[in-house]
């Protein structure tokens, strides 16, 4: 497995332990396995990063559903996603997926030690599709539902997962205009890119309070105000530079 998916369900596991959706998580590198508060519904999290035949998609929806186990794959973007703005026509297990997860196929990139997760949309209903990047998701919005499809490959009756972003249904979505890493910075600090600075303080100043080692001696505390710092310098050198 890449050292970069490692650090990806890493840094998932870590954002969705800071939630109170999830009572427990298990990291296995490219599955990631939890259950969701209140109910204890089961959710395995697959992170692809090679390319997925139709029949293994299959398998493991099916798998899954027969168990009751809600299933979400994530997809390195770079590797197996199209990229933002192009048409681009579906292959075939794209089109599959599509017909389960609404018209979206979720993807992860990574940057550094930390990554970030965000829906990638293939928006009209011909060939070819309009691909548009979403947001990064709110990972505290992990939800479940048992979708129907009328897809040759996929028909049935499928438990799936997602994230209720709220920008399924809108024209406008939202573009970063900023580099990776700084995406990937403000993610950190639990804000969208669009953020003012006043806002990137305000966020800092709660988390430093947060886990400050002073307030919050543990290890986790410490790694976590590291990033934290980290993440609020690159940030505002980036703002600076730009001014």
């Amino acid at each position: 497995m890449r050292f970069e998916t490692i650090n990806a369900a890493s840094y998932l596991v870590w954002r969705l332990q800071h939630t109170d959706r999830v009572a427990d998580i298990f990291d296995d590198g490219d599955l990631v396995s939890l259950r969701l508060r209140p109910n204890r519904e089961q959710v395995y999290i697959y992170l692809v990063e090679r390319p997925m035949p139709l029949t293994d998609i299959q398998y493991h929806l099916d798998t899954n559903s027969k168990q009751g186990i809600f299933t979400l794959f994530i997809y390195w973007v770079d590797m197996l996603l199209p990229p933002d703005g192009v048409d681009y026509v579906p292959d075939d297990w794209m089109d599959a997926l599509l017909s389960v997860q609404g018209d979206k196929i979720y993807g992860f990139e990574v940057a550094g030690r930390d990554a970030y997760f965000f829906p990638v949309y293939f928006r009209g209903q011909g060939r070819p599709r309009n691909i548009r990047y979403g947001p990064v998701v709110d990972y505290a919005s992990l939800r479940t539902t048992i979708v129907g499809s009328e897809h040759p490959q996929l028909f049935g009756r499928w438990w799936m997962a997602g994230f209720d972003d709220g920008y399924d249904k809108r024209s406008d979505y939202l573009q970063y205009d900023v580099p990776l890493t700084i995406v990937a910075a403000y993610d950190a600090l639990g804000l969208n890119p669009k953020a003012s600075v006043d806002a990137v303080k305000h966020a800092y100043r709660h988390l430093a309070r947060h886990f400050h080692p002073d307030l919050n001696d543990t290890d986790e505390a410490h790694q976590r105000m590291t990033q934290v710092n980290e993440a609020y310098q690159q940030i505002i050198r980036y703002w600076e530079e730009k001014s």
